[in-house]
């Protein structure tokens, strides 16, 4: 089973993850052109692996859905396929 996010969909979601306390300067997270920009100098990093590390033990896929309907979109097929593989 394979799963293919854009890296641009998951930078979103961070912005969108209030636990990560990351500014999106007043916008909506999914309608931000280069979220990357504002991830990477929020965080100080610009390397994914850096990025990661940061936020690895603090990001929430449910607090992002609340914010990002694409996040509550792929929640939702995470959800559809846990059960319906029991």
């Amino acid at each position: 089973l394979f799963f293919i996010v854009m890296t641009r969909e998951m930078e979103a979601w961070f912005l969108a993850d209030p636990g990560l306390n990351l500014n999106c300067n007043g916008q909506e997270p999914e309608k931000i052109l280069n979220p990357s920009d504002l991830v990477a100098k929020q965080l100080g990093t610009t390397s994914h692996g850096r990025i990661a590390q940061k936020i690895k033990d603090n990001f929430s896929l449910d607090r992002a859905a609340q914010n990002a309907p694409s996040a509550q979109r792929f929640l939702n097929k995470l959800i559809f396929l846990l059960f319906s593989n029991s």
